[in-house]
């Protein structure tokens, strides 16, 4: 974001919402996760990917004992075969979303974690045919090209380059080919700008990306505005004060549906953690950003 005007308003909403973030956490280090679809209300769902969502985005932010009550969790969460499943009371098979995000989580913030066959491990989602990374560990009816997913993609994308094992010039371009052919949206996530998001945080060059990915959301919803910030890094006074206005009087922004799935009725899942996550992730990066040196000039 270049150089923001008055950033200091930012430093209130964002320790207000840190302490809300915190506020959130579950005894057991897990922050919550709902779900619902047109017939229904909001009901709490396992918590797992949550709590990845909330450390990617804010966990640098957070003190360190709430952080490392967070990743004791995933980690409790962990296969014997290594991967990571979104809810196992749902009976699917593990999936790369959940395992690129916890890798990342754990070479980031608690690297003793990391094991050697990690990115090995990871890579094994790799279709042998060229690729891309498919979402689900299973048979014929998860397998499927169909659910290939450009922000699992770039998850992975992520997790292999904050594991020291960078995705090779094969990998990059299948993620890019798929990003490319998702222009009107992906399989399970529900604004189109979340998957410009994922590919700038997992380094890929925004440049490669339709224009449309980048393009200011059409939704008036603060969540893909939030994303958008995040994404372009570009001050944009509207898009800020949408952000801010959302946010409630005890430091939370409200739950916003984020991801979805497949079923009828349609199910989509959302937290007010999540939200609040990436809310704190864009105020902290125009206080930096505010806060960085200029420039030299000859």
């Amino acid at each position: 974001m270049a150089q923001p005007p008055a950033y200091a308003r930012f430093r209130r909403p964002l320790e207000l919402g840190l302490s809300a973030l915190e506020a959130m956490q579950h005894n057991d280090g897990s922050f919550p996760l709902y779900q619902r679809s047109e017939r229904t209300a909001w009901r709490a769902c396992g918590p797992l990917f949550s709590t990845l969502s909330v450390l990617l985005s804010a966990g640098s932010l957070m003190r360190e004992s709430a952080r490392l009550r967070a990743i004791d969790f995933i980690y409790r969460n962990r296969r014997r075969d290594g991967l990571w499943e979104f809810d196992p009371s749902f009976g699917i098979p593990p999936d790369a979303d959940d395992t690129a995000c916890a890798l990342t989580v754990a070479a980031r913030h608690d690297r003793a974690r990391v094991k050697e066959g990690d990115s090995v491990l990871l890579r094994s989602f790799w279709r042998a045919d060229g690729g891309p990374f498919q979402t689900w560990r299973g048979d014929r009816s998860w397998s499927g090209r169909d659910l290939d997913d450009a922000v699992v993609n770039c998850n992975v994308v992520l997790a292999l380059q904050a594991l020291g094992a960078p995705a090779s010039a094969q990998e990059t371009k299948a993620v890019v080919d798929l990003i490319r052919a998702s222009e009107a949206g992906c399989r399970y996530y529900c604004s189109p700008t979340t998957i410009a998001y994922a590919a700038r945080r997992a380094g890929l060059s925004l440049e490669a990306l339709p224009a449309s990915l980048t393009a200011p959301p059409s939704s008036q919803g603060f969540l893909p505005t939030a994303q958008w910030l995040s994404t372009c890094r570009r001050w944009d006074e509207d898009a800020i004060e949408r952000v801010l206005a959302a946010q409630m009087a005890d430091g939370r922004w409200p739950i916003e549906a984020w991801f979805t799935g497949a079923g009828t009725p349609k199910p989509v899942w959302g937290s007010p953690a999540i939200s609040t996550a990436l809310c704190l992730e864009v105020l902290s990066e125009a206080i930096a950003s505010s806060e960085a040196p200029a420039p030299k000039t000859d």
